[in-house]
């Protein structure tokens, strides 16, 4: 009984003496071993934050405005229902002051003209641009390359066409506004008192304001488009030639459980990474089980290998494949276009209600079905910003705006970072850890310390002690190590 007495004495003594000495230990003599059982690399993966909202099926539409100041509204050249081409005739006014129109017009000219030179520079700069067949490169932390994935360039060719063609359509459409313009001043100085104006659109006129009051005038295109309004927060965010996703709303409905399973899929790939993924120590590690998994001790620790940045490659790559699953296996018809036209005047003015801002989004060549109808409803989704290859941790491994780097020397390194673009359970990293990094998968659950020294599991079962003594002198040091001790 005393023996027991003795021993439960003699723990608690030593228990007591240890937290004493930690606790005075303020010089740091005595060194911190973290024990670190999740990890995930630094991925590259496309950000984008996106704004969601509805549309409809309809034609494209071009408002045509008259301004009081030019002058006195004569009459309409053309009525509702009638056909027009750039360079019809819409209407007549009659100059009041002369020399204030002509002065007008011509800054309107000029105008007309530098952005033409600047739509026609931006085409010829994308023209002449290659896409390269780039590499992902994933790097081991001593400096040795571990794997190169090779990047399709498909999605980069396409994006690189679509521009090509807006910017032509934007182009067309600008040099019909400088011949309107140019065509009135011509009027005036014939010394024509009536001054008729061309009209800068293709279409149907669908509408005719008989009061004048704007827009006077709508012309519908035979190209579909889609309609939407946007809350006043919204506009602040929507510009002119932003990505728009578009989805039919049947089909969308439609395949919401096969993206539900694509998103598991991914989660799994992801999960893979830090569950499945070769770990600090060079042994496979199961995050399920690493309950259950010995540890190393400090001193027999290995930092991070090029076991761990393949394995963050394979991660990479298994992402890049379901991404492509996603879109084969769903049964949504994947549209795209861009917002073509942001109204800047709401549909009406009101002290007390919310101001709504009509848009139109154009679709990209060759991307409306033959079965596409005005009045189909559909989902837009709006890219506001993006950001392609970026360095993307999950968010749970950023703690109070820094990561837990696992450095090549068996330390733990904290690196404050910036962020970026947030995504799902994603976050762009502006700066800190490179690529194939790995890092601390959750922080704010360990107390860590910078420079300390960390452990990870280890499974032996996932590897012989044959395979291990082989494998070369790394390895067989470690052996060594545990025999020994």
């Amino acid at each position: 009984m005393k023996a027991k007495r003795l021993i439960w004495a003699a723990g608690l003594l030593l228990i007591c003496l240890n937290i004493f000495l930690i606790v005075k230990d303020k010089d740091g003599k005595v060194e911190r071993v973290v024990f670190v059982k999740e990890w995930n690399p630094v991925a590259e993966r496309d950000l984008a934050e996106t704004l969601q909202t509805e549309g409809v099926i309809d034609s494209e539409k071009e408002l045509v405005y008259f301004d009081e100041g030019s002058g006195a509204f004569g009459e309409f050249l053309v009525s509702e229902g009638d056909e027009v081409s750039v360079g019809s005739h819409l209407y007549t006014y009659e100059v009041r002051n002369y020399a204030e129109m002509k002065a007008s017009l011509e800054r309107d000219i000029a105008k007309y003209n530098d952005e033409i030179k600047a739509i026609e520079t931006a085409i010829k700069k994308m023209q002449g641009k290659q896409v390269q067949l780039s590499d992902t490169r994933v790097i081991d932390p001593n400096g040795s390359e571990a794997v190169s994935i090779k990047q399709n360039t498909t999605g980069a060719e396409m994006m690189k066409e679509q521009f090509i063609i807006h910017k032509e359509a934007e182009l067309e459409q600008v040099k019909a506004q400088l011949k309107s313009a140019e065509s009135q001043l011509a009027d005036m100085t014939a010394g024509s008192g009536e001054i008729q104006v061309p009209s800068p659109y293709s279409g149907k006129v669908t509408k005719i304001s008989a009061s004048l009051a704007n827009p006077i005038m709508a012309i519908s295109s035979p190209t579909l488009g889609v309609a939407g309004e946007l809350s006043e927060k919204e506009r602040m965010k929507v510009e002119d030639g932003m990505k728009v996703s578009i989805s039919l709303v049947e089909d969308a409905e439609d395949s919401k459980t096969a993206a539900d399973n694509n998103d598991a899929k991914s989660s799994d790939n992801e999960l893979a990474q830090t569950g499945e993924s070769a770990g600090p120590n060079g042994e496979l590690k199961d995050a399920e089980s690493s309950e259950e998994a010995e540890s190393v001790e400090a001193g027999n620790h290995l930092p991070p290998g090029s076991d761990d940045a393949d394995a963050g490659a394979r991660g990479n790559a298994a992402i890049a494949e379901d991404g492509e699953a996603a879109q084969d296996d769903g049964s949504t018809r994947e549209l795209t276009g861009v917002i073509h036209k942001v109204s800047s005047d709401p549909k009406q003015v009101t002290l007390h209600g919310e101001s709504i801002y009509p848009f139109q989004v154009a679709f990209d060549d060759g991307m409306v079905p033959d079965d596409l109808l005005r009045g189909y409803h559909v989902n837009l989704d709006i890219t506001i910003s993006e950001s392609l290859g970026a360095r993307a941790v999950r968010t749970e491994s950023i703690h109070k705006g820094a990561v837990w780097k696992m450095t090549n020397a068996g330390k733990l390194k904290k690196q404050p970072v910036e962020t970026g673009i947030e995504m799902a359970d994603f976050v762009e990293l502006v700066n800190g850890p490179k690529i194939g990094d790995l890092i601390v998968a959750k922080p704010g659950k360990l107390a860590l310390k910078d420079g300390a020294a960390y452990i990870t599991p280890l499974k032996p079962g996932k590897a012989t002690w044959k395979e291990m003594v082989k494998s070369g002198p790394r390895k067989r040091s470690l052996v060594i190590g545990l025999l020994t001790r």
